[in-house]
């Protein structure tokens, strides 16, 4: 027993450990262009703040009426995280006091991006609900194709307590919404665990942009040369899993032999 928890603690191989860490700092995208949109008191800054792994943005912000953005290097990316302004109640068409929202709504993901953002993300508290008149809106705003990259962000997850997130979702009928999302959500805990969450909540979006069927950039006009810039992101992207599948199977194989030299 002693001697195995001497190699726990004092044995590392500094191989192996090199090799670890060349996986981890193997990004699928060297750039990711974000933007996080919501109610008030969503959480939207949380999700900026855990993402960029500072306090990028702040409360005063929270019902600014104009957009607010930041950018950082996380785990060895380079992030830019546009924050939209939020809304109260329902989201309407035809409500004129939200004119300068929706606006502000479609400038950030339309027009601070030459090809547009890689997700956007949907903050939405853990206990409430999107409405079918805010989700027709945004719609309106930003076409139907928007659900093919965004990414719900369930904020406050501490609240959850003992239930599950689907039983959650359940509760507030959010299934078929969550479906149209491609079942991309991630919960988000209290700020004390930011740093511990933001590389695995980076490495999550990142896996959510790969794997959805859509174009690499969420694009909302038809720009010259916007399919040939999509296919070659699209091959940049399988030659990074490609060499993320290799350094691991290396990384296999060498902790096999490591074990078993016979």
């Amino acid at each position: 027993m002693g001697n195995r928890n001497s190699a726990q603690s004092g044995d590392r191989d500094p191989l192996m450990d090199s090799k670890e860490k060349e996986m981890e700092d193997l990004p699928l995208f060297e750039e990711l262009n974000l933007v996080v949109i919501g109610i008030h008191c969503a959480g939207k800054n949380e999700v900026a703040n855990a993402i960029l792994q500072k306090k990028a943005l702040r409360v005063w912000g929270t019902f600014c009426n104009f957009h607010i953005k930041n950018s950082g290097e996380t785990c060895n990316r380079k992030i830019k995280v546009f924050r939209a302004p939020g809304w109260s109640g329902d989201l309407h068409t035809e409500v004129d006091k939200q004119k300068q929202t929706k606006k502000q709504i479609v400038y950030s993901v339309q027009s601070h991006f030459e090809e547009g953002p890689h997700a956007v993300l949907l903050a939405l508290d853990v206990d409430s609900t999107i409405t079918d008149t805010t989700i027709k809106t945004l719609e309106n705003l930003l076409t139907q194709e928007l659900w093919d990259h965004t990414v719900v962000m369930f904020t406050h997850g501490e609240k959850l307590k003992d239930i599950t997130i689907n039983d959650q979702i359940k509760v507030n009928q959010l299934q078929k919404f969550i479906e149209r999302c491609g079942k991309r959500y991630y919960i988000l805990k209290k700020k004390s665990t930011w740093r511990k969450q933001s590389s695995e909540l980076v490495e999550t979006i990142e896996y959510f942009i790969a794997s959805k069927d859509a174009s690499v950039q969420f694009c909302l006009s038809d720009r010259e040369g916007a399919e040939t810039n999509d296919l070659n992101q699209k091959k940049s992207l399988i030659k990074r899993l490609k060499n993320k599948i290799n350094k691991a199977q290396r990384i296999y194989k060498y902790t096999v032999l490591k074990q078993d030299p016979g």
